[in-house]
């Protein structure tokens, strides 16, 4: 009996470092690279923050690649009737194709509007030159800018993927680089709504940044939400943003 529940978290440790972002397949689920205990410090990828309070952040990615996504606005409306605070990391090119539901966002105090690079290069950033990359993070926050009137100061990279030349130029933007310690598994369309859920409240913990997506490609994320914020404040846990948790996380080191 020991030795098969041995073998049970071993294998369940296997599927925890496997990849769970935009375009994956299967029901995976990608733990990123682990920098709990830092503060929003530019240059430092953030992928949960060390607080003993009992808050997470609920995120969305919108990517939008050449070949458009689309929008799950029930997702958006679950968020407005739970009052659940949530962070929307937007693509450049997906807020030129959804104006106006980027201004409704942005004018919601319920949600954070954050970077997703322009046109969520595929692989990645990794490998493009400064310029590239430069161009990807300040085309999205101009779009962002005009159409809404708010700067972003966080951006996830695509699939969290970067190295020092990603990272400086974000630095130098002024972006926080914010990635996830929890990921839903939902851009695999064999992912119940379900497992989703029972997944999510197995693995987070205070200060957890979790992932979703909301273009379309979180193929059952709709139909899981309502009972996993639920089963979420169910345990204790507040909802905020990004910035929410991030301010918790100041807080707690200043303590």
């Amino acid at each position: 009996m020991h030795n098969s529940r041995l073998v049970f978290l071993c294998l369940a440790t296997v599927l925890c470092l496997a990849v769970g972002a935009c375009g994956t397949d299967s029901c995976k689920h990608r733990v990123a690279v682990s920098t709990s205990g830092y503060a929003a410090t530019l240059g430092q990828p953030i992928s949960r923050v060390e607080t003993s309070d009992s808050v997470l952040a609920l995120t969305f990615d919108a990517c939008h690649t050449r070949r458009p996504h689309g929008y799950d606005s029930v997702i958006v409306r679950i968020l407005r009737q739970t009052g659940t605070h949530a962070t929307f990391f937007l693509c450049g090119s997906w807020m030129e194709h959804y104006p106006e539901v980027t201004v409704s966002l942005a004018r919601d105090t319920l949600f954070e509007l954050a970077n997703h690079t322009y046109y969520h290069p595929i692989p990645g950033l990794v490998g493009l030159s400064p310029e590239s990359v430069s161009v990807e993070v300040r085309r999205t926050q101009e779009v962002m800018e005009s159409l809404a009137g708010v700067r972003a100061v966080q951006i996830r990279p695509p699939a969290g993927e970067y190295d020092s030349i990603v990272l400086r130029v974000m630095a130098t933007e002024s972006l926080n680089v914010v990635l996830w310690d929890v990921s839903s598994g939902d851009a695999d369309k064999t992912c119940s709504a379900e497992h989703m859920k029972a997944w999510v409240l197995q693995q987070v913990r205070p200060g957890s940044i979790v992932l979703f997506h909301m273009n379309t490609r979180g193929w059952h994320t709709a139909e899981a939400l309502p009972a996993l914020i639920a089963g979420l404040r169910g345990r204790g846990y507040k909802l905020c943003t990004v910035a929410e948790i991030l301010t918790h996380d100041a807080r707690a080191k200043s303590r």
